[in-house]
This record gives structure tokens, C-alpha cells and sequence, in this order.
């Protein structure tokens, strides 16, 4: 069961490059961010595993494909940009998955990705002071997130796939309400802590 709204993401959308023409979503869900780029004119294709959610994209997008990114997509297409909304915590091998799409991207192509930070506050507070690493219908710690990432090692992981990071933004930030004591065990007060997710912008290392 899906626990998120289907938001249009706005503090996403406003990194797709203006050039784009033609835009894969993966993990599209019902659609809400793709029918924001489609207004703006672009081709809009979403990948979605969950055939109702797909269905009703499919009323919004361009063209849906039901199943898992990278095998759904046909042989040959190509796209300017390609965007990655909370998706890659949830795959085994999402390495894999940014190495694959370098293949699917125009030439002058990017990648957009928002990932969760698990480095935030609300993560960290629970398990210093108590012992706690409780898992949630959704969140941070949500129960069907298989992979976890701090600022570090998810430019790490765009870097292990061939990537060059071009920006790295805080989106979504954490109340400190009730959290300070732990910032002061941690001895600072710095972004990361209080940052829920970081969106990256990254495009192919050119090869020799």
C-alpha cells in the first residue's frame, strides 16, 4: 500500500532544465509531478509498478509503462532528463539502476533524484538517546526503503555510476522542537542534521 499523497513536487520540478522536451519519471505513481511538465509543453513518459496508480497516470502523462525501470522501458528511447522522485531507496542495487540509465539519456541529458537523508534529526535523536530505529508506514524510516544515505554517500553513489554531480540542495527540512540536546551531544549545528531529503543534479562523466 502506498502511504505518500501524489504531490506535483514543485521543489523538484523547478530543476528540470528548461531545454528538456522529453521526460522519464520513474516511479510515477498517479502522475501529479509529470502533469505539472506536461502543462510546460514536455513529453511526459512515466514508469510505475503499481497497475492502478499507473492507470490513472496514463489519463495525465504522454505514455506509462506498467513494471520496473529499467526492464519496462523499450529498446532505444532516449530521454533529456530523467527523474527519480524517492524512488532509488527503495531498489537493491540503485548503482545498477544510475549506471543503466546513463544509456537512456540524450546526450546532453541529466538525472534528478530526491533521496531521503538518514542523517537527519528525527533518525538520529531516537537512536543515541533511546536505542531506537523504529520503521514507518512512511518517512524516513520507512519499512520498504532498502537502502539509506547521508549527504555523502549518495553523491558517492551518483559518482560510482559514471555520474558528475552538478548541484546538491537541502529541500524539506526537520522541526528542532524537543532535538536540540541531541545536536548538542553531537557538538554542532549543521545542515545535514536538520535536512530530510537532498535533491541531486547530475549528468554523465563524458568518457575519453
Amino acid at each position: 500500500m502506498h502511504h505518500y499523497p501524489d504531490s506535483p513536487r514543485p521543489e523538484v520540478a523547478e530543476f528540470v532544465p528548461a531545454t528538456t522536451k522529453r521526460l522519464l519519471d520513474v516511479g510515477c505513481f498517479q502522475g501529479a509531478f509529470g502533469a505539472r511538465l506536461v502543462e510546460r509543453g514536455i513529453e511526459v513518459w512515466g514508469v510505475e509498478v503499481d497497475e492502478f496508480a499507473a492507470r490513472v497516470a496514463s489519463t495525465r502523462l504522454t505514455r506509462v509503462l506498467v513494471g520496473a525501470y529499467p526492464a519496462v522501458l523499450p529498446a532505444g528511447e532516449t530521454f533529456d532528463c530523467i527523474i527519480f522522485n524517492d524512488v532509488l531507496e527503495h531498489i537493491v542495487d540503485p548503482q545498477r539502476v544510475l549506471a543503466v540509465a546513463r544509456s537512456h539519456l540524450t546526450e546532453r541529458g541529466c538525472v534528478i533524484a530526491s533521496l531521503p537523508n538518514v542523517r537527519n534529526i528525527s533518525v538520529i535523536a531516537p537512536l543515541v538517546l533511546y536505542g531506537r530505529w523504529d520503521y514507518a508506514d512512511a518517512g524516513l524510516l520507512d519499512r520498504t526503503h532498502v537502502r539509506w544515505f547521508t549527504k555523502s554517500t549518495m553523491r558517492e553513489l551518483f559518482e560510482g555510476a559514471g555520474y558528475r554531480v552538478e548541484r546538491q540542495v537541502p529541500i524539506n527540512a526537520t522541526a528542532l522542537t524537543g532535538r536540540l540536546r541531541v545536536l548538542k551531544l553531537l557538538g554542532r549545528r549543521n545542515e545535514e542534521f536538520v535536512v530530510a531529503q537532498y535533491l541531486l543534479l547530475a549528468h554523465p562523466c563524458q568518457t575519453a
